[in-house]
């Protein structure tokens, strides 16, 4: 097996489990993974709670589920994901700071009783990838 190694300096390097490092101090231990994976950290993970008095019952980040084998857990959690994914690429978070910087550059034009319109404008510019360019130095 391939372990992955990053120095100090930011260089990562691969070696066998059983090569021996020189300066091991040097180095920590990273894990390489492809660029469209998504990584779940174990402590992002809710805690999972049995119903004492019902076996067939699971509670997990507050809301109640039916067990299921760890396979059939596995398929409804990916499921979850792809949505979750879908959802993200479908509805980008928004930025509130660009909303408000893009408002209150909108607003300079208008009256001020627009500026509430100008807002929602600003959210559907920003969640399409508009940002705030900074101004050139005169």
């Amino acid at each position: 097996m391939t372990r992955y190694w990053k120095a100090e300096d930011g260089q990562v390097a691969d070696f066998a489990d059983d090569y021996e490092f020189m300066h091991p101090e040097d180095w920590t231990e990273v894990q390489v993974v492809p660029l469209d994976a998504t990584v779940i950290e174990a402590s992002e993970l809710p805690e999972v709670v049995n119903d004492p008095d019902d076996d067939s019952s699971l509670q997990a980040g507050g809301a109640w589920y039916a067990a299921r084998t760890a396979d059939g857990h596995h398929v409804v959690a990916l499921a979850h994901l792809a949505m979750e994914q879908h959802q993200a690429r479908k509805h980008p978070p928004v930025d509130e700071a660009q909303v408000k910087a893009l408002a209150d550059d909108l607003s300079r034009y208008e009256a001020t009783e627009a500026a509430a319109s100008f807002k929602n404008a600003a959210r559907y510019l920003i969640a399409r990838g508009w940002t705030k360019r900074e101004e050139a130095a005169s």
